[in-house]
This record gives structure tokens, sequence and C-alpha cells, in this order.
């Protein structure tokens, strides 16, 4: 099921809606793929000249960039889902939960998942909030996900 999902989110990742120039909506918009975003035809005619010394190719271009946001996004929602059962957990029982395990044995998930990572999430009820320790695999630093109630959607 993980995979499934990973691989749908790696699709979705580059590409964005963007409105026709009529504001009609409904044109494709091609994203950032490998860290490069594609150009427009017209700036490309007004560049060419200035730039043909240089390669077409970008440099630093990371071909995994995709996949580590389709991580990251799976995460999101993963820790969402947590996020959304520890407050139905705490509606129902009038406390919060201990962990992930007692969030599973009241029915509240179906089983405790790992983050895209292998790690466990953590939820912090006094938030509540639920946290991956995201690709470096410790806790308190910078790429760690936080979902909080009540805060805007970090992803």
């Amino acid at each position: 099921m993980r995979t499934w999902i990973v691989a749908t989110l790696l699709v979705l990742v580059g590409c964005d809606k963007k409105p026709d120039g009529d504001g009609g909506g409904g044109g494709v918009e091609l994203g950032k793929i490998g860290g490069a975003q594609a150009k427009d035809k017209d700036e490309d005619k007004d560049t060419k000249d200035e730039d043909a010394d240089e390669e077409d190719a970008p440099s630093g271009a990371n071909p995994f960039d995709a996949f580590g946001q389709a991580q990251r996004k799976t995460a999101c929602v993963e820790a969402q889902m947590l996020l959304n059962a520890t407050e139905m957990f705490q509606v129902a029982e009038r406390r919060a939960p201990k962990d992930i395990a007692e969030l599973q044995a009241k029915g509240m998930i179906a089983r405790a998942p790992d983050d895209p990572w292998g790690n466990a999430y953590t939820i912090d009820a006094e938030g509540p909030k639920v946290t991956s320790a995201g690709p470096d695999e410790k806790m308190g630093t910078t790429d760690d996900i936080v979902v909080v109630a009540g805060e805007p959607d970090p992803c």
C-alpha cells in the first residue's frame, strides 16, 4: 500500500496547474524536475544569444529529488492521520493516548505505521502533535516532520 502511495505521489509531485492566458484555467505547467524549472519558450528566445556558451543541462540536478519529496508528503499524510486518530481518541476516552499502540488497541487506527524511513512516529498529546524524525532519522533536527493540531499543514 505504501509503495502505491509513494509511486502515486512521485507522478503528482512535478506538475502544478497553471491558468491559461485567457483566465479559463486548465493549462499544465511543468514543475521542477531534479531542481530545474522548465523555461517558457518566449523567455528562451530572449536569452538564446546570451546563453549560447552555457550548457542546457542544469548543474547539480538531483534525479531523486521527486522521490524525497514523495517520502516527505507520505510522512505528512500519515502524521496527519495519526493526529486525527489522537484527537478522536481524546474525544472518546476523555484523555490523551499513551502511545500509538493504544490508538491501535482502541480501534482508532488499523495498524501503527512507520514513517517512510522506517522509524516510528511519536505522539505528544500536549499539542497534540505527531512527529517523524525525517530523512536523517534523528529527532529534534530541521528535517523533522511535525504536524500540530490547529496549525497549518507543514507540507
